[in-house]
């Protein structure tokens, strides 16, 4: 079957429904390729595992085309159902079931894998099918999704960076959906997977989504009062911050707020102002970080101590910043969205 679906056209009327209407706007290149039929055959450029030449082995790998062509109707199919949903559209679930349609015919038409952009076009493939039930709130399917990226890139050999890369920001999605779904103890062991990823030779490739995987299972911890699990998490997270390069300590600033908040809640102003300072030492300016969602909110268990409130008014924290700090104690850090991040402090 799969053979069968290789020597087709891929963007024939084989393939499920019309063209998304997206593509008129902005119609990728890689959809007017072709390769003429007695060239098909000619196999020799398909072994190319960098995904960075995805586009130049297109024009020259049968295999691979067909691939991307049909990954990118898919794509498009998508975006289209997601936006829809965001609308509220009454053909959002319709177009959902055509983007399903097309991923599946995707995989249908390559079967297993044989060459090396294959597999990773599968894997976005599977990317975009976990974000599009996710999307429509549909976490058990978007998890199962997400589960088979998780197998079929922790198989790959090729390319591991770019493999890695997946797999980290693969992980932070598995864990978002499983706290979603309240399934606590199998989310921690995901993210002790993504932790993992900063010490391979691509770990500074890793560290953004590691860095969020990280911060959202510590704050989990905090939500569910585990203060000792969100330390145990944000602890070994800094240290190895703290290791990697200038420039490439992604989320160091984010965990020292985490954890300033942890010492905070628990008074211990010493370590916090230890803390602090190597916080502001890392800024390059001295300003109270206004746009910061954390800082320096997070000092607010502290925010009657005069060295930290000295502290305070030294990086010109304001009088209204400070009164945020009474609001926050009482009623907790929340999200755009009213979630909240840090819960209220307990009475004093």
């Amino acid at each position: 079957m799969a053979a069968a679906a290789q020597a087709a056209d891929p963007v024939s009327p084989a393939a499920p429904g019309r063209e998304p209407p997206l593509i008129e706007q902005q119609r990728p290149p890689i959809l007017d390729l072709s390769i003429p039929p007695e060239r098909r055959a000619d196999l020799s450029s398909c072994g190319e595992a960098s995904s960075a030449w995805l586009d130049e082995v297109a024009q020259t790998c049968w295999p691979v085309l067909q691939a991307a062509q049909r990954y990118t109707l898919a794509e498009f199919a998508a975006y289209e159902a997601i936006n829809a949903r965001r609308k509220e559209r009454a053909d959002a679930s319709a177009l959902k079931s055509e983007a399903l349609e097309r991923f599946e015919a995707l995989f249908e038409a390559v079967g297993e894998p044989r060459w090396p952009l294959q597999k990773f076009l599968l894997i976005k493939t599977l990317a975009e099918e976990a974000l599009l039930h996710e999307a429509f709130g549909d976490y058990p399917r978007a998890l199962r999704a997400n589960a088979r990226l998780i197998a079929l890139a922790e198989r790959a050999t090729d390319d591991r960076g770019a493999m890695e890369f997946r797999l980290a920001a693969a992980y932070q999605r598995h864990c978002e959906y499983l706290l979603a779904l309240s399934r606590r103890q199998e989310a921690r062991a995901v993210h002790a997977k993504a932790l993992a990823l900063l010490d391979t030779p691509y770990g500074y490739k890793n560290a953004w989504f590691v860095s969020k995987v990280n911060s959202l299972m510590a704050l989990d911890a905090i939500a569910e009062g585990e203060t000792d699990a969100a330390l145990a998490i944000v602890d070994p997270y800094l240290a190895r911050a703290r290791a990697m390069e200038e420039g490439m300590r992604l989320g160091l600033s984010r965990h020292i707020d985490l954890k300033l908040y942890l010492l905070a809640r628990q008074g211990q102003a010493g370590a916090v102002l230890a803390l602090l300072d190597e916080r502001l030492a890392r800024e390059r300016h001295s300003q109270c970080i206004r746009s910061d969602r954390f800082f320096p909110y997070v000092l607010a268990p502290l925010r009657d101590d005069p060295e930290v409130a000295a502290k305070l008014s030294a990086i010109a924290c304001s009088a209204r910043d400070l009164a945020r700090m009474d609001e926050i104690a009482a009623n907790g850090l929340l999200d755009p969205d009213g979630k909240v991040l840090l819960p209220p402090e307990r009475s004093r």
